[in-house]
């Protein structure tokens, strides 16, 4: 419903991974780019709805079938390096 994207969507994906690679602030996104109020907007909703927790899982699943594992880790450490406590 409403009016189709006119957004390259594949150039806010590049967008966000340029700001991840370069660290620079949203206002900076160079103007190769969708505007930067566009790609913070597709940010906030796909971050809102889980696309980048659902993405996470299914690489983490692909990667560990590619080595023979169960798509699904079984168990976790944490030392005591990785989590500091009082």
């Amino acid at each position: 419903m409403g009016r189709p994207t006119v957004i390259d969507l594949r150039e806010v994906v590049n967008a966000r991974l340029y700001l991840n690679r370069t660290s620079c602030p949203w206002r900076l996104v160079p103007t190769d780019f969708p505007n930067w109020n566009t790609v913070r907007y597709y940010f906030d909703h796909w971050t809102l709805d889980g696309a980048f927790i659902r993405i996470n899982d299914a690489r983490r699943a692909r990667a560990r079938r590619k080595v023979g594992r169960d798509p699904e880790p079984s168990a976790g450490t944490i030392d005591s390096q990785t989590d500091k406590t009082t």
